[in-house]
């Protein structure tokens, strides 16, 4: 494979078993063991998230709005919108949207940097 001009190299050796442990790591994320290695000597560590965990969120995210616009659609058909509890509604909107951005801050940050990466990687492959 040839070195690309300004890249940097390092043999590094390692025990049966680490390599065992390094192979191991790398297949779990779905990943060559030199991007897995190269990877974690940089980020430090690399987090893998539930996505069933994930999908249960998006499909209770997906109910309450299914359930808003019944709300929406009823109001609208009896040109009837009772103001209290319309700022219920906008209150329980208000913290559902703070609650999804402080639980998918982190996860966006991570597969951001992951998808960073992976350009950078296939950038320079080109």
């Amino acid at each position: 494979m040839p070195v690309k001009k300004g890249t940097k190299g390092k043999i590094v050796y390692f025990s049966p078993a680490e390599w065992a442990e390094v192979e191991r790591r790398s297949k779990a994320l779905h990943m060559r063991t030199g991007s897995y290695i190269r990877l974690i000597s940089v980020q430090g560590e690399i987090k893998k998230y539930d996505n069933a965990a994930l999908n249960k969120v998006s499909v209770e995210i997906s109910k309450i709005g299914t359930n808003i616009n019944q709300i929406v659609h009823l109001a609208n058909s009896v040109h009837s919108v009772n103001a209290k509890d319309f700022q219920k509604l906008k209150a329980w909107m208000d913290v559902l949207k703070e609650k999804s951005e402080e639980w998918f801050k982190p996860l966006l940050y991570n597969l951001d940097y992951l998808d960073r990466y992976e350009d950078e990687k296939n950038a320079d492959s080109r």
